[in-house]
């Protein structure tokens, strides 16, 4: 448990559960972005293409950012030796910084 591999691909699986979640709650909130105003009533299929769709995106990008945060977290804390629970905020600046480099 105290791997860097298992605790990335642990946050990996977290994190896409999490952004699944979050992303079934935003698409039975917020309306569908296919329809448009005045349009016919969208249909059960299409607003479960939706939901599908929003689930798999949001989750896809929760898992990522788990993995990025977990590796980095992982690795400063081998090369320190040691483990402190500032630790959790240190790969923030270094990975803002390569996500605002990131193709889009």
């Amino acid at each position: 448990m105290d791997s860097c591999a298992f605790k990335a691909c642990l946050s990996c699986v977290a994190g896409g559960a999490l952004g699944a979640f979050f992303g079934l709650f935003t698409a039975s909130i917020d309306p569908m972005s296919t329809v448009v105003p005045g349009a016919e009533t969208p249909s059960t299929r299409q607003v479960l293409r939706e939901m599908g769709s929003r689930m798999v995106s949001y989750g896809k990008n929760f898992a990522v950012l788990g993995i990025m945060f977990a590796s980095t977290e992982c690795a400063l804390e081998v090369v320190r030796a040691k483990t402190i629970c500032s630790m959790a905020l240190a790969p923030a600046p270094s990975l803002a910084a390569c996500w605002d480099f990131a193709p889009v």
